[in-house]
């Protein structure tokens, strides 16, 4: 049994890395081909409204007008239309993101409030909402560095997640009743939250700043340890319990939304963890189908 436990948690490893392997590949070739363009993806960038002029011509900012004539449409009034379309995507986007992502970070609050009422932490583990924790202050930054003018949704959603999990951790410091997991966690958690804060203050001092979305990027592809280990858990116990679906939807419609408007302001931070996401998700919900037709309820009801 230790033997098995010991291969699952190096399965879990090499699966993770080789997640984070990819992400890291995909950024630097797009940094190779878009050099100064860091941190975007290929295509014109959709930060506001394009600008139309009445009439039958667009006017550029060189001055020039691109007039239709024989009922041709200039190549820059498609242009325009496409960057037109892509604002209004990310706009509607926009405005799900908030409260879909909102309803992700809010899911610890039902465990928050049991360990309030018992006035211990039940077992429940700390760990998953220190990275949270983590994710949400490299996100925060993050949209600072690019501009919150033009992350301002995932800025103030991730600004909730980070009120969110910082209150869960001062929970679980209070209630923590076993004395090797206080101990744990008061050596972990300090060390964690001071090494953010180092690299945040870095990042704006120094050139580190053209790093960050790496150090996001990394940050976010770890959450994906926890959906990676519900597969083998799984199919080890034959039980659909470790796949819940109240918070397997809600990621994927979360995920699928958050892709399509980091695509639409041409954003590889945003766009590769929430595609990966998407994917997991989408499997997530086919195995959980597939487990339940062929095992039946018994222990995997949920």
């Amino acid at each position: 049994e230790a033997m098995s436990r010991s291969r699952r948690g190096a399965l879990r490893t090499r699966i993770t890395l080789t997640v984070l392997a990819f992400a890291f590949f995909q950024v630097s070739r797009i940094q190779a081909l878009h050099g100064s363009r860091a941190w975007l993806l290929p295509g014109p960038r959709v930060a506001r409204a394009p600008v139309f002029e009445a009439g039958h011509s667009q006017q550029s900012r060189t001055g020039q007008s691109a007039i239709v004539t024989n009922g041709a449409i200039p190549a820059k009034q498609i242009t325009s239309a496409a960057a037109f379309g892509a604002y209004s995507t990310k706009q509607v986007t926009g405005a799900l993101l908030i409260p879909l992502v909102a309803i992700l970070y809010s899911s610890p609050i039902p465990v928050l409030r049991k360990i309030v009422q018992a006035k211990s932490s039940l077992k429940y583990p700390y760990l998953p909402y220190l990275l949270l924790c983590s994710n949400c202050m490299a996100w925060v930054v993050y949209c600072l560095h690019r501009g919150v003018s033009t992350m301002y949704e995932p800025f103030l959603v991730n600004l909730y997640g980070l009120s969110v999990n910082v209150s869960a951790l001062w929970i679980f410091n209070r209630y923590i009743t076993d004395e090797t997991i206080r101990s744990r966690f008061r050596r972990q958690v300090p060390l964690t939250i001071l090494g953010m804060f180092g690299l945040t203050v870095l990042s704006f001092a120094t050139s580190f700043k053209k790093c960050w979305g790496y150090v996001t990027l990394a940050i976010n592809c770890l959450l994906f340890i926890g959906p990676i280990a519900a597969f083998d858990d799984v199919w080890r116990t034959k039980s659909v319990k470790y796949l819940p679906m109240n918070t397997i939807l809600p990621g994927l419609a979360a995920s699928t939304n958050a892709s399509i408007y980091f695509y639409c302001i041409r954003d590889v931070v945003g766009f590769i963890p929430n595609a990966v996401g998407m994917f997991l998700s989408s499997v997530q919900v086919m195995f959980y189908g597939f487990v339940r037709t062929k095992f039946g309820q018994g222990k995997g009801q949920c």
